[in-house]
């Protein structure tokens, strides 16, 4: 049966109180409760995968790059320029990674 056949108006003011007394769940919020994204920075374990990942990706990067500095017979058949560069490149990306784990987790 539909509304029109029951007498009922399709007036907007019609639906939201329809929809109002429906889902009154859905209407509630909070605006005190933090949301997804505050919770998941709030919550600082040291347990935390993607903080771990981040300072081991760091470590590798910024301890590779110094070791490519400093030693140049690792890669024996590269030309000393560009291993250089790419050892300058990881110091930088690890530089970088490290600067966005501290700001990601210290915010």
């Amino acid at each position: 049966m539909h509304l029109y056949e029951k007498g009922l108006s399709l007036t907007a003011g019609a639906c939201w109180a329809h929809f109002r007394q429906a889902y009154p769940l859905i209407l509630k919020s909070n605006s005190m409760e933090p949301t997804t994204d505050e919770r998941i920075r709030r919550h600082k374990k040291l347990r935390q995968p993607m903080f771990i990942l981040g300072i081991t990706m760091t470590i590798i990067y910024v301890l590779l790059g110094a070791y490519l500095l400093l030693d140049k017979r690792y890669f024996q058949g590269m030309e000393p320029e560009f291993l250089n560069i790419f050892a300058v490149l990881l110091l930088i990306y690890g530089f970088y990674r490290g600067w966005r784990v501290y700001n990601d987790f210290n915010q």
